[in-house]
């Protein structure tokens, strides 16, 4: 479930924290805050209002204490929707992921046996 998504009632804040430009896209920066502390900056392109990168702190593990980023890119019209068809995951600035999506489906039945715990 995205994080914005009632907010509030999650209890969750949201603060304009100012503006800064990712590769060549100037983008609004909005903390995130969780009711747990966990901050999350999002940077929405200024004109479309899509995701152009999130950050966030690693808090635990062996890359604890540096910064994650997906940065997401190449947005197209699916149905009613617009969707980034590429995703690239950093750790610090270093590229670690990068994901082209070919296709889309929305709302697509799926076999009640695919939630199934294996025998």
């Amino acid at each position: 479930e995205n994080d914005f998504l009632n907010y509030a009632e999650k209890g969750s804040t949201v603060k304009l924290t100012g503006t800064q430009n990712i590769e060549g896209t100037d983008c609004y920066m909005i903390l995130l805050t969780k009711k747990d502390g966990d901050e999350t900056t999002y940077f929405f392109d200024q004109e479309t209002y899509v995701p152009i990168m999130i950050e966030s702190p690693i808090d635990e593990g062996p890359m604890k204490g540096k910064v994650a980023q997906a940065y997401f890119s190449d947005y197209m019209e699916v149905g009613d929707f617009i969707v980034a068809h590429f995703m690239e995951s950093k750790v610090d600035g270093q590229s670690m992921q990068k994901m082209v999506f070919e296709s889309f489906e929305f709302n697509v039945p799926i076999e009640k046996s695919k939630f199934e715990m294996p025998k």
